[in-house]
């Protein structure tokens, strides 16, 4: 997904096309999900970076660092730069 973005009025301005998603994963089986998403992102996408928003946990699972550090090293496979919100 791409959302081109170009601020009005400021002169000179250049688009920006970026990849935003989020809410993944969900539980362990949506972890290799997550890196196909990121293996697509990397053969098709056009975006100059890609913004994670967060939420990688499901409500009923426990913060563990496991998860974090594996998103982390997925994003890391990324072509382009990766923003988290956390």
């Amino acid at each position: 997904m791409g959302i081109l973005c170009a601020v009005p009025g400021v002169t000179g301005a250049q688009e920006i096309t970026f990849s935003v998603t989020g809410d993944a994963p969900y539980g362990t089986a949506e972890i290799a999900e997550l890196q196909q998403h990121i293996d697509d992102h990397n053969l098709y996408s056009e975006s100059d970076f890609l913004v994670h928003v967060g939420d990688i946990l499901a409500g009923n699972e426990p913060c563990d660092e496991t998860r974090y550090i594996t998103v982390a090293n997925i994003l890391r496979d990324l072509a382009v730069p990766a923003f988290i919100v956390p």
